[in-house]
């Protein structure tokens, strides 16, 4: 192989090598600033998303703000999260409606709040179910072990179980 044969060589490696790296995210990647993210809100294995309705909302905003992933890896990481905040803003309107529910006399009206509540808990499972098949796509994800442990799942397994059990009671009640 000549000198000209080299270097076409060592350019394809160089290149396969970058767009390697790049799909693994260590080249461009928006891991940093997902982390950095994560940590101005407080996310991490205790807590799954922030705990107001205004945060999640901030949160949700500077999370899509970050633009295109680098990476599936980062793609699948965003979505989770989405999904996690989806759910956290799905719990917090239950929360809110759940307390407006008179159980000796519900207003059962489709704008009432024994529907919202019902709505708004069905939204979370829905949220926390679908950030449970994305959460199969990532097998590890370094700064994410939270989200790649069996806590994540037991957490939102949990809350599904509270919910639907809430849920139930609700539809009991009209």
């Amino acid at each position: 192989m000549g000198k000209f044969g080299k270097a076409v060589l060592v350019v394809v490696v160089l290149i396969g090598a970058y767009f390697g790296a790049q799909q693994a995210g260590l080249i461009g990647s928006n891991i940093p600033r997902i982390l950095e993210l994560d940590a101005k809100y407080g996310i991490g294995g205790s807590r799954l998303a922030p705990a107001t309705l205004q945060e999640t909302q901030e949160y949700e905003k500077e999370l899509l703000a970050i633009g295109s992933p680098g990476s599936e890896l980062e793609r699948d990481i965003i979505a989770i999260k989405i999904e996690g905040v989806k759910m956290q803003q799905g719990m917090l309107g239950f929360a809110q409606q759940r307390k407006k529910v008179d159980v000796m006399n519900p207003d059962c009206a489709a704008a009432g709040p024994v529907r919202g509540a019902l709505q708004q808990a069905r939204d979370a499972i829905a949220h926390a179910k679908a950030a449970l098949e994305k959460r199969k796509l990532i097998s590890s994800a370094q700064g994410f072990e939270y989200i790649t442990s069996g806590d994540f799942e037991s957490s939102l397994n949990s809350s599904i179980a509270v919910l639907e059990s809430q849920a139930t009671m609700l539809e009991k009640l009209c």
